[in-house]
């Protein structure tokens, strides 16, 4: 139903955007980030995940961090370009009530799962530098990070089935089974996490 999608995070004074932990190609923007996301279907839900500084507010209350552009091509009844402008707020509170705070659970395992496919990418080319005790480390991490979030997830499973598949992957991270086939894997696996749609 819409073609071309991008987003554009466009933060505010002062503000810094650190990254996109999901990889979609990305160009600088004056002004952002513009993060190309590809062409969307009926009842299907992308995410854009991204990291952001911002400094000490000196004022409480409701503050704009960000901007989001989003731009796209809807192709259903007629081709027409589309572009809608949303403000990204925060709730600025006190210190001792911002440390008591929750987040969001579907946020956190989001970038738990992103994280753990950028291990693998980064284990990855730890290895072909010949960094084996490296690779093994972030897999391990990252597989742990999976299991301490399983317990308190809707998808535990999942998360379960993905740090087995990083554990699997750390017994191959040494000299002697270390190979093509397994570095194409790491990569595919990567590459496609952090692209696909998120889990229902």
């Amino acid at each position: 139903v819409a073609q071309n999608v991008s987003v554009e995070i466009r933060p505010s004074p002062e503000v810094k955007v650190l990254g996109v932990l999901n990889e979609y190609p990305m160009t600088e923007v004056a002004g952002g980030i513009q993060v190309q996301i590809g062409d969307a279907y009926g009842d299907e839900t992308r995410r854009v995940v991204f990291a952001m500084h911002v400094p000490s507010v000196a004022d409480l209350g409701e503050a704009q961090v960000s901007e989001i552009v989003i731009r796209y091509a809807a192709v259903c009844d007629e081709v027409a370009l589309h572009e809608v402008t949303m403000p990204i707020k925060v709730n600025v509170v006190p210190a001792p009530e911002a440390e008591a705070a929750e987040a969001d659970d579907d946020v956190v395992e989001e970038v738990i799962v992103l994280r753990a496919a950028q291990a693998e990418e980064d284990a990855r080319k730890r290895a072909d530098a010949g960094d084996f005790e490296g690779a093994q480390e972030a897999l391990r991490s990252a597989a742990g990070e999976l299991r301490r979030r399983a317990p308190r997830s809707k998808k535990a499973q999942e998360l379960l089935d993905h740090a087995d598949q990083l554990e699997g992957t750390e017994a191959m991270m040494a000299p002697a089974a270390y190979d093509a086939t397994t570095r194409k894997q790491m990569t595919f696996r990567s590459h496609s996490t952090r692209r696909r749609p998120p889990r229902q």
